[in-house]
């Protein structure tokens, strides 16, 4: 093999070595961490906890709307909600002001809140690598189903 031919075959390892790095790379650094930490090949959106929301958060929220609406504030424990709101008393969730409601729900390592204050009422979630707001409407309940005692 003469000079020329082997400077361009290590041209083309060159560039294979390269090709390989630049797919390989890519993986290694984005794909396969985000795999591992979150189940998905892409980091999550705020979009991705709507699922979870819907089937543990919100029946939780409408119990809190139902004792407002009943009592005129929101609860002051979870305990005040069960049994008449909720039947079992849920494992998860806090309370971390007048207006919020932290819901200590572990979901890919992020943290689910709903905030009662009128002007920025709705669903949120923070954490390490998700912060924004979760594109869910807000949290309604109807009329109460209970008689109301006329004032003496």
């Amino acid at each position: 093999m003469d000079k020329s031919e082997e400077r361009l075959w290590h041209f083309w390892r060159i560039i294979l070595r390269f090709g390989i790095y630049a797919v390989i790379a890519p993986l290694a650094v984005y794909f396969v961490p985000n795999l591992i930490t979150f189940g998905q090949w892409k980091r999550p959106t705020p979009a991705d906890f709507v699922p979870t929301v819907e089937a543990v958060c919100i029946p939780t929220v409408r119990a809190m709307k139902e004792y407002q609406r009943d009592n005129g504030h929101l609860p002051n424990t979870i305990d005040e909600l069960v049994p008449k709101y909720l039947s079992t008393m849920p494992s998860w969730g806090q309370f971390i002001g007048p207006n919020h409601w932290y819901v200590d729900y572990e979901v890919m390592g992020q943290t689910i809140m709903y905030q009662f204050s009128s002007d920025s009422e709705g669903w949120s979630v923070m954490g390490r690598y998700v912060n924004g707001p979760i594109p869910l409407p807000r949290v309604t309940i109807g009329p109460s189903t209970e008689p109301v005692h006329p004032l003496p």
